[in-house]
């Protein structure tokens, strides 16, 4: 549909399943995920007008959420991140003010793994034995010296002593 809608006048829920899904679809491969996390601003704001969507009702959702239980700081920032696609793409259609200020919240996500024996055992012979020898060499390189990804790529060879192994 070709007709902008008269400012102000679109409900979260009309516009998100409207004009925010429509212009997703196009650019965006995660738009299925939009879909998901819209729920959660759905069931507290759908009826809301986009006009009158504050910074605090978005603050007050991301609290609710975590204060639930039921979610993680990861969950609570697709919404969160949502609510600013969303908001940002109607302020640039002229349907409402920008809204600036939604702040994420941080995230601890970090795991660390550690293989037993017969996992890096496993792993070695796979990295010994597959035709894609470049990442396998990569991939050896990177686990002998305990480099970063970041430092492998900027090393250079003045960078590696041959004759010590390093």
């Amino acid at each position: 549909s070709d007709a902008k809608p008269e400012a102000g006048a679109s409900t979260v829920h009309d516009y998100f399943f409207g004009p925010y899904l429509e212009r997703a679809k196009q650019t965006k491969m995660s738009w299925v995920r939009d879909i998901q996390a819209f729920r959660h601003i759905d069931t507290d704001h759908g009826g809301t007008k986009l006009i009158d969507v504050t910074l605090a009702m978005v603050n007050r959702q991301r609290t609710d959420m975590m204060n639930t239980g039921l979610y993680k700081a990861a969950t609570v920032n697709h919404s969160t991140k949502l609510w600013r696609q969303l908001l940002r793409q109607s302020a640039i259609e002229g349907l409402r003010p920008p809204l600036l200020g939604i702040k994420l919240l941080p995230v601890q996500n970090m795991v660390e793994n550690y293989l037993d024996d017969q996992q890096l055992g496993k792993l070695l012979s796979v990295l010994a034995t597959h035709e894609n020898r470049t990442v396998c060499r990569i991939a050896l390189w990177l686990l002998a010296t305990g480099a970063r990804s970041g430092e492998a790529l900027k090393a250079k060879w003045s960078d590696i002593y041959r004759e010590r192994r390093l």
